[in-house]
């Protein structure tokens, strides 16, 4: 378990890492992936919202895009908010059902997928500290399953891409996004936000019709509580998407502006 925070020694904010056998780990990446990767890219199945744990990004893209976003909210004068969170875990809390159907679905062979389930069903697991190696064991059973391969699985990163297309791509459409239109009026964009790996930010702009019969305060008011309305709408869809996959919220990380 490592700090996440220099000198913060608290269970909570300690981050568990997986040791696992280095060939058999470094096996799974080059075997499953490495190949399913580089599958996801090719049929571009993984949303250009996401910018963590892809070939060839950087989390810089994620940070350009917020402040292009931020811009033209300021330029053009628009109503806008947005809200940061960022999920609990996430390596350690995907269902293993899931990920396995999701690895079957994309063409893995039966028998990997097999060996894989049989492995996080039977692994066993010791604490290792500064002071040695446990003699006490734990591990998954019927009545308290682990989930998640494990911070520290060179398959993790792909794993939680699987889990992040179900949930962009079970987005409910009739749900408000962020919306921007060129200056020459010909190109709009629409984009629910942006993500680096577990950490993401949403947001939506307003599309309030002002009441040319009410005070301009008065429209004021009911603009901003509109876009709230809708920014929290979204918030709850996302949080019960994201916990549909195993994951959670981080309340402590997120906020909303």
């Amino acid at each position: 378990m490592l700090e996440k925070e220099q000198g913060n020694s608290r269970c909570h904010c300690l981050g568990i890492l997986a040791l696992f056998e280095s060939d058999f780990n470094q096996a799974k990446r080059i075997v499953i992936g490495r190949r399913l990767m580089h599958h996801l890219e090719d049929f571009d199945m993984v949303s250009p919202m996401q910018d963590g744990s892809r070939p060839g990004r950087q989390c810089i893209r994620a940070v350009l895009k917020k402040v292009l976003a931020h811009d033209y909210v300021c330029l053009t004068a628009t109503t806008a908010v947005f809200v940061e969170n960022d999920a609990v875990g996430c390596y350690d809390r995907l269902v293993n059902n899931l990920i396995l159907m999701l690895l079957k679905k994309l063409g893995l062979p039966p028998s990997v997928s097999a060996c894989m389930g049989e492995l996080w069903d039977t692994v066993v697991h010791l604490i290792r500290t500064i002071y040695g190696i446990s003699d006490v064991t734990y591990g998954s059973t019927t009545d308290l399953p682990l989930y998640g391969p494990g911070q520290g699985s060179t398959c993790g990163p792909l794993f939680w891409l699987l889990c992040y297309w179900v949930i962009v791509e079970s987005i409910d459409p009739t749900i408000s996004s962020m919306t921007f239109l060129s200056a020459c009026r010909s190109v709009l964009v629409e984009v629910f936000g942006t993500s680096i790996v577990d950490d993401t930010s949403l947001g939506v702009t307003s599309d309030y019709l002002y009441d040319p019969h009410s005070f301009e305060q008065v429209n004021r008011q009911l603009e901003i509580a509109h876009v709230v309305r809708k920014l929290t709408k979204l918030a709850q869809h996302w949080e019960r998407l994201l916990y549909s996959t195993g994951g959670a919220i981080n309340m402590q990380k997120s906020h909303w502006y």
